[in-house]
C-alpha cells in the first residue's frame, strides 16, 4: 500500500527530501550570502554615501543660497534707501529751483512794474502838461472871443481881474 495516496506524504521518501532540502537551502544560503548580500550591501552603502554627499552638498548650497538671499536683500534695502535719498534730494533741488525761479520772476515782475509805473507816470504827467497847455490856450482863446480885456492871468478855475469886460 505504499504506492497509493499522496506521494509527498509517503514517510519512506521523507529522508531524501529532507536531505535535498538542507543541501539546496545551504547552497541558496551560500549564494545569497556570497553573491547577493554583498551586492545589496554595497548598493545600500553607495546609496547611503550618495544621499549623504548630496544632502551635505544640498545643505551647503542651501546655506549659500540663504547667504546670497540675505546679501541681496541687504543690497536691495540699501538701494531702496539710496533711491529714497536721491528722490528726496531731487525734490529739494526742484523746490529750491522753483523757489529761485519764483524769486527771479517776482523780482523781474516788480522791476517791470516799477518801469511800467514810471513810464505810466511820465505819460500821465506829459498828458497832464499837454492838457494844461491846451486848457490854458483854450481859456485864452475863449477869453479873447468873449472880449475880456486886460486879464492879468487865467487860473484853472476862474479868471482874475474881471473889471474890464467887452468894449467898456
Amino acid at each position: 500500500m505504499a504506492g497509493s495516496g499522496l506521494p509527498q506524504l509517503n514517510v519512506s521518501d521523507f529522508e531524501p527530501q529532507v536531505i535535498w532540502l538542507v543541501v539546496l537551502f545551504f547552497i541558496f544560503y551560500l549564494i545569497i550570502r556570497n553573491r547577493v548580500s554583498p551586492y545589496f550591501y554595497s548598493e545600500t552603502e553607495n546609496r547611503d554615501s550618495f544621499v549623504k554627499n548630496n544632502y551635505s552638498e544640498a545643505k551647503k548650497l542651501q546655506q549659500m543660497a540663504d547667504h546670497l538671499a540675505q546679501e541681496y536683500s541687504e543690497k536691495i534695502q540699501g538701494l531702496h534707501s539710496r533711491a529714497s535719498e536721491v528722490v528726496s534730494e531731487a525734490q529739494q533741488n526742484a523746490y529750491s529751483r522753483i523757489e529761485q525761479e519764483k524769486n527771479k520772476l517776482s523780482q523781474q515782475f516788480n522791476k517791470d512794474m516799477e518801469e511800467f509805473s514810471k513810464t505810466l507816470d511820465e505819460r500821465v504827467s506829459s498828458i497832464e502838461n499837454s492838457l494844461d497847455v491846451m486848457l490854458a490856450d483854450l481859456k485864452n482863446s475863449a477869453a479873447e472871443k468873449l472880449g475880456l480885456k486886460g486879464i492879468k492871468s487865467v487860473n484853472d478855475n476862474h479868471i482874475i481881474d474881471k473889471t474890464k469886460v467887452g468894449g467898456a
